[in-house]
């Protein structure tokens, strides 16, 4: 079975960081900080396709990657992770992928983001992290929809407002903590809890 490398590593990266804050991780914990992820990686500068996967908006409001469960089917398939009652959690054969998998380059250049999404819920509640996510621009824009919609779509007018957030946050910021996202990433979530977008 091929599976994309990008989701395969963020599932065993992300599950293995927040298995240690939160214990079991629900799928939908997975997604949501996977999506996280990748937001911050815009922040940072990166392309929008630097991520490699993409998500949808699902009939709920809440993102999705259907990429990111063939990765999570593979994991199990092959006992890196195992699920209970709908809950994953890594095993020590995955763990020692992890290991092997973290020093190549192409998921060295994406720990910075995956860490710090999940570093968040180590200052805020993750219903907090969780309520601020869905205000912001792009989910925000979508709630309410009866269908699925593409997320982070080049031609949606409220990926612009997201990069304008972005970019008041990091004049804001002057530029700083790039190595330190998650001091942009809480400061993003706590301006997004407290004002309504649109």
């Amino acid at each position: 079975m091929s599976t994309n490398p990008y989701s395969t590593y963020d599932c065993l990266s992300l599950v293995f960081k927040l298995e240690k804050v939160l214990g079991d991780v629900a799928e939908e914990e997975l997604q949501m900080f996977s999506y996280l992820s990748c937001l911050l990686s815009l922040y940072d500068g990166k392309s929008l396709a630097f991520w490699n996967y993409s998500f949808i908006k699902t009939t709920l409001g809440a993102p999705f990657s259907s990429t990111l469960m063939e990765a999570v089917k593979y994991l199990l398939d092959i006992g890196s992770l195992n699920s209970e009652g709908g809950y994953l959690r890594i095993t020590d054969f995955g763990k020692s992928q992890l290991e092997i998998l973290m020093d190549l380059d192409l998921n060295l250049n994406r720990e910075k983001y995956l860490d710090a999404a999940v570093k968040c819920i180590e200052y805020s509640p993750y219903s907090v992290v969780k309520e601020a996510l869905f205000k912001e621009p792009i989910l925000h824009d979508s709630f309410g929809l009866d269908s699925r919609k593409t997320l982070i779509d080049k031609e949606d007018f409220s990926l612009g407002q997201l990069y304008d957030q972005f970019n008041h946050l990091h004049n804001a910021l002057q530029g700083k903590y790039s190595d330190h996202l998650v001091v942009p990433a809480m400061t993003w979530l706590s301006f997004l809890i407290n004002h309504q977008i649109g």
